[in-house]
């Protein structure tokens, strides 16, 4: 299990973390051969989730310990051209436990990530990750907020990388 402590100095932790998983999934997803034929498969996996979102990054006041899984459902079709099409939907089932009064916070997800790989080997990939921890009715609610594209060409150039991450307390 992986367990991070966020801190203030990197204000863009969790949503780089969870960048780097998607990307990780993309990528091996696209390894597999493609086939001249269209076929279609759907794989289930579970991810543990351990982090501590600092009092400085969050809007509660307070460290808050966050942990649990997160079920991921993967889909990946290769039509008849070659193409590889693939869709992850992250689902969260997580606690949030504030560290100095143990106030019970509820971390709401879900991501949604797409990629395609084209017959000539051309990569479009895209995620939208949203983020809110929800705050027991006492303070703000941390929502974190990352849209991501990349679109790499057959030779590895990459044409478009963007990544919008913020943050923001809000209630």
């Amino acid at each position: 299990m992986l367990r991070r402590k966020i801190s203030s100095a990197n204000n863009k932790s969790i949503a780089s973390f969870l960048s780097l998983i998607f990307l990780c999934a993309t990528m091996l997803a696209t390894a597999r051969p493609a086939t001249a034929q269209a076929d279609h498969i759907t794989d289930h996996f579970i991810e543990p989730f351990d982090i501590t979102v600092s009092a400085a990054e969050g809007c509660s006041g307070e460290d808050v310990h966050i942990f649990g899984i997160i079920v991921g459902t993967m889909q990946t079709t290769i039509d008849a051209q070659g193409g590889e099409h693939i869709s992850i939907e992250f689902v969260p089932f997580l606690v949030g436990e504030g560290e100095s009064t143990g106030r019970i916070y509820l971390p709401k997800g879900p991501t949604h990530v797409t990629s395609l790989v084209a017959p000539s080997g051309a990569t479009v990939f895209a995620a939208t990750n949203i983020i809110r921890l929800v705050s027991p009715g006492f303070g703000g609610n941390l929502v974190a907020t990352e849209h991501i594209h990349l679109t790499i060409n057959p030779d590895g150039t990459v044409t478009v990388d963007r990544n919008y991450v913020t943050f923001a307390c809000r209630g």
